[in-house]
């Protein structure tokens, strides 16, 4: 039927596919069973046992109903990808116990229920513990010139990287530190309060800067030996955190995107992976023909992807904009670049790969990956990670590599790429800010990020693999050598995106930009332009607004237009 079946054909799939048919009606009842057995565990219907329900009717009605399965196929593909994720959540599920009851075979157990005053009473001392307790600190908290850091992640990072303080942090340095998970909104009001910690870390690219501007971090060129913390990274790790000659910020994880390919596919098709976008231009209508499809992010389901929106398109017009040789903007961010030729000829060669090829603009990469749809699609190589664990049965068939990139003159191709960050900054507010230091350059060590990364592998599988920023500490996490060299193959191109005052309307735009010639088909070129200028008007805002320099104040200084 391809990916996109005629809704008013007849396919006659259960007389050209009667043993699928006759399989979905078993797998339907399989389903029907599993969801009773959870039911009967568990004592209650409940949202894990809906997606089972709700598959299993479906793939029973579509039995039934053969003539009716290509109308439902993009329904049946959102099933498929709830139950993938569903199959995840149970495998790193935690579980509470109450209490052990030992006893033997034959004796009669007490039914598992309190009852409604048991409930009652557990419910009410919860409520008044609430008042006492800090549910957000983690092991022992210390009195006194402790280190307070607050970490926005999840309970069980916190737990391990508490633990991993105690143990070795402050057993060797002697410095105390309380940890505490958090919600990211609650970090600004706190700090502006004067009540936020010391180090804030696991924080979005754009947050050092956003303190930055405010006053509110402190400058790690300031330390003597930042030189030789800043060689841990890549170069692009600490772009998004640079501003004004200063640091505000060290990297915990760092993110980019690689081509995953399916290899058996490619194989049957004859096609190779595409090293340039002109070799791409070649394989597209092999992929067409056969109702296949290529990715290029936009506005997509990953699983990988604590971003989206339109962080994502920016993303994925930094490929072709670093790639063309552009910038997004103009001596450290006075005005926007997108201006440039090679930013608008970036532009027009993105946008018309949707026109012309009629790429996807949304679509869930690894549902369409693992069942063979996409067989070749750029993403964040954090995917890497959900395939392993979400798509058995395809292992061994799939890899990935850098991504096609533009061939230079002397022959290199360019395989740019923009990066995704995560930060850990000082407030300025702390108290003891070489006791702050010496926790940020332990966090970020190679010895740390390496346990860190494998203790969360032992805690929550293979899909818990720590994208640290760290290279050194990457090179010793469990990675087979062929995708440890892919990955390292595009770390070499990858390019940091700059932060500046003003800067989320760049991405912001550039999706508005990006949708207006794609839905409207409007001219690429005259439509960027137009939103260069409401981007420039919001950059001037903001740099009048912090007391920086501006386009205006710069062209005055040089005399342009006496």
């Amino acid at each position: 039927t391809s990916a996109n079946p005629d809704p008013y054909r007849d396919y006659q799939l259960d007389k050209l596919m009667p043993d699928v048919i006759e399989l979905m009606a078993e797998q339907g009842q399989f389903l029907d069973e599993l969801a009773t057995q959870l039911r009967d565990y568990t004592g209650e219907r409940g949202t894990q046992t809906a997606i089972l329900t709700q598959m299993a009717y479906q793939l029973r009605d579509m039995a039934d109903k053969p003539h009716t399965i290509h109308r439902r196929m993009n329904s049946f593909k959102e099933n498929i990808g709830a139950l993938g994720t569903w199959l995840r959540e149970m495998k790193v599920q935690p579980i509470d116990i109450d209490y052990f009851i030992v006893a033997s075979p034959e004796q009669k157990i007490p039914k598992a229920d309190a009852g409604f005053f048991g409930k009652f009473w557990h419910e009410f001392r919860g409520m008044i513990a609430s008042f006492f307790e800090d549910y957000q600190a983690l092991g022992d908290v210390h009195a006194g010139e402790a280190v307070r850091v607050w970490t926005v992640t999840g309970r069980d990072q916190a737990q391990l990287l508490k633990q991993m303080i105690d143990d070795t942090f402050t057993a060797q340095t002697g410095i105390p530190v309380n940890l505490q998970y958090i919600q990211q909104q609650v970090l600004m009001p706190a700090v502006v309060a004067g009540r936020g910690p010391d180090v804030a870390s696991n924080l979005f690219r754009n947050d050092p800067i956003n303190y930055a501007i405010r006053n509110a971090l402190v400058d790690l060129t300031e330390f003597p030996d930042f030189p030789e913390v800043e060689k841990r990274f890549h170069p692009s790790g600490l772009e998004p955190f640079r501003f004004e000659g200063g640091v505000y910020g060290l990297p915990d994880t760092q993110t980019f995107f690689v081509l995953f390919y399916r290899s058996d596919i490619l194989e049957e098709l004859g096609i190779g992976i595409p090293e340039t976008w002109e070799d791409l231009y070649h394989i597209l209508p092999i992929l067409q023909k056969n109702h296949l499809e290529f990715g290029v992010p936009i506005s997509v389901q990953l699983q990988a992807n604590p971003y989206g929106g339109p962080e994502m398109a920016m993303q994925s017009y930094a490929i072709f904009l670093f790639q063309w040789g552009g910038e997004l903007y103009y001596e450290n961010g006075i005005a926007s670049a997108l201006d440039s030729e090679e930013a608008i000829g970036a532009f027009r060669f993105w946008t018309e790969l949707f026109l012309n090829y009629g790429l996807p603009v949304w679509y869930d990469f690894v549902n369409r990956f693992r069942i063979g749809e996409m067989p070749l699609a750029v993403a964040d190589y954090q995917n890497y990670n959900t395939l392993v664990v979400f798509a058995p049965e395809i292992r061994g068939l799939w890899g990935f590599a850098p991504v096609p990139g533009v061939r230079k003159p002397d022959g290199t191709i360019d395989r740019s790429v923009g990066a995704n960050a995560m930060a850990t900054m000082m407030i300025k507010a702390a108290k003891n800010k070489e006791a702050s230091w010496e926790f940020m350059k332990w966090w970020t060590s190679a010895e740390t990020q390496e346990r860190f990364g494998r203790e969360m592998e032992t805690l929550l599988g293979a899909a818990a693999r720590h994208p640290t920023a760290n290279m050194e500490a990457v090179s010793r996490l469990p990675w087979p050598v062929k995708d440890y060299r892919a990955l390292m193959d595009q770390w070499q191109w990858v390019k940091g995106i700059p932060e500046v005052p003003g800067g989320y309307f760049t991405p912001r735009h550039v999706t508005n930009a990006f949708r207006k010639v794609i839905y409207q088909k409007e001219d690429p070129r005259e439509t960027l332009l137009d939103y260069v200028i409401t981007i420039n008007d919001e950059l001037t805002s903001k740099r009048l607004e912090f007391g920086l320099e501006t386009l205006e104040d710069r062209e005055k200084e040089r005399g342009v237009g006496e």
